[in-house]
């Protein structure tokens, strides 16, 4: 954690490996919108569930009644579990699966005002052994349904188990699966001309991520833009992150609060979006700092970085516009 927590701000800089750009940028953009789930996957003979590679990882989906989407998301054969609900749904801590009756409670994270809900994690070896043979499922937020399905009939376990198997780069029925060598670039990504920032679009026009690393203690500071939502995250290529429950975004002295939301042990986002006084204070600002129950995550001096100029070129690349950042586009397909 030396010279990225600090009590005066550090530098932006350094360069972050390929492979960790896509599968967070990835991950982020597909979690921050219902809309993103997958769209050109592989379906199952049953025609209920689809499998596609998304990044270093890979992702099963159902489509239910009404539209919301449920999602297994499998890395390494490790696999977390998400809705996607066309609704908000109501306020809640714990993720619980009623499968068959038997209930697995799992600790909940709530993201793009409330209409997205994620694991904190993945499933440990017996959680996934139960769900695997279920027959029907329910999934709670604390004790309130918000998704019912029928698992049998639909080829579960064949997507369950495809999933795993896509995750570690077996072929199959959903084709090739993630590249064993952990999908490394064979181009290294392009940066602002301050060699500073980066910028990752996504795969279709509407989201983009800013990218800069904070000091030398691999903990990466980003700007995420879907349509023209925008937000903070922090993460980590090491040690963990601290994790708490209130949050400080604060630029040039002014401090907003907000409730940080977690993907695993090294992911952090802000639960919500910037807009208003919190956006254009940072559009203004000259340094953020990020902080979890009064711990800083990270303290970065942005002058000299090319901000707030990233900003508008962020926007840009989300639109789908050409400019210096384009050639991370191909750079992230390969992932």
């Amino acid at each position: 954690m030396k010279g990225v927590v600090s009590s005066s701000r550090v530098a932006l800089g350094a360069r972050l490996p390929n492979r960790f750009v896509a599968a967070v940028s990835a991950l982020l953009l597909a979690a921050t919108s219902a809309s993103a789930a997958p769209q050109d996957a592989v379906m199952n003979k049953e025609g209920y569930w689809g499998i596609d590679v998304d990044g270093a990882a890979c992702a099963a989906s159902m489509t239910l009644q009404g539209g919301s989407i449920f999602l297994l998301r499998a890395e390494a054969g490790e696999v977390s579990v998400a809705l996607f609900t066309q609704t908000p749904m109501p306020k809640g801590k714990s993720l619980n699966l009623d499968v068959d009756g038997r209930m697995i409670k799992l600790p909940a994270t709530l993201l793009d005002k409330r209409t997205t809900v994620f694991l904190d994690g993945a499933l440990d070896a017996p959680s996934l052994a139960s769900l695997r043979i279920g027959r029907t499922l329910r999934v709670l937020l604390d004790d309130q349904t918000v998704a019912t399905m029928t698992l049998e009939g639909t080829g579960f376990a064949g997507a369950v188990d495809g999933v795993v198997a896509c995750s570690k780069g077996e072929p199959g029925w959903w084709g090739k699966g993630v590249s064993r060598d952990g999908g490394a670039a064979p181009a290294d990504l392009v940066y602002n001309k301050e060699d500073v920032w980066t910028l990752i679009p996504a795969d279709k026009p509407g989201g983009c991520v800013a990218q800069a690393e904070v000091g030398e203690g691999g903990r990466f500071l980003q700007i995420i833009r879907q349509n023209e939502d925008v937000t903070v995250a922090v993460w980590s290529s090491g040690p963990a992150l601290r994790r708490g429950r209130k949050g400080v975004l604060s630029v040039d002295g002014v401090s907003f609060d907000f409730v940080p939301a977690y993907d695993g042990k090294t992911y952090m986002v802000l639960d919500g979006t910037l807009a208003g006084e919190p956006l254009q204070a940072l559009r203004a600002s000259k340094g953020v700092e990020v902080s979890i129950d009064g711990k800083v995550l990270v303290n970065a001096n942005l002058e000299g970085t090319g901000f707030p100029l990233i900003l508008d070129e962020l926007a840009a690349c989300a639109r789908g516009e050409a400019g210096w950042w384009t050639p991370n586009a191909t750079v992230g397909a390969s992932q």
